[in-house]
């Protein structure tokens, strides 16, 4: 992650991104992490406290945990993400790496560690005019992602994830 920033990555429309949660190494200590989709004022101020929409909850030290977000523009589940071409979504996390901080809604590592990634779907790196970046859509949470309360949906069946 760049200091302040974040990691920035390039989906394309059929790509697919997984996040995992490793199980824990003999002698470390496991971090505890929740991420959230959210929008970019969110990501930037370091708050999942506004509707947040909870992607992965790394709560699991005695097995893996994986999540795989499918870039697409239409989903046949209704609680599938989906994304359009060129605007800006974003992944954060506010815990602090701790069991006891795993629920924090402010700050975090999102602030100690920028841990944020910024998902320019169908965009060029480096592009001389990228179209819209900065579009209202930018700050959009997928329209069907609805945000129901977090019923510890975790692993491969996850929405967005045929399987």
């Amino acid at each position: 992650f760049l200091a302040g920033k974040g990691l920035v990555i390039y989906p394309d429309i059929g790509d697919k991104l997984d996040i995992i949660c490793p199980k824990a190494d003999q002698g470390r200590d496991y971090e505890y992490y929740k991420l959230y989709l959210v929008k970019r004022e969110q990501a930037e101020s370091c708050s999942t406290v506004l509707d947040p929409n909870v992607l992965v909850n790394c709560n699991k030290p005695e097995k893996d945990i994986k999540f795989t977000i499918k870039f697409q523009e239409f989903s046949p589940n209704y609680m599938g993400l989906e994304f359009k071409r060129n605007v800006n979504y974003y992944i954060t996390s506010t815990s602090n790496g701790t069991v006891e901080g795993l629920e924090n809604r402010e700050g975090g590592v999102c602030k100690s560690r920028a841990m944020k990634v910024i998902m320019k779907v169908g965009q060029v790196p480096n592009a001389a005019n990228p179209v819209a970046p900065e579009a209202p859509e930018d700050n959009a949470i997928p329209e069907s992602s609805p945000s129901p309360p977090d019923q510890g949906r975790i692993g491969p069946e996850m929405p967005g994830n045929p399987g």
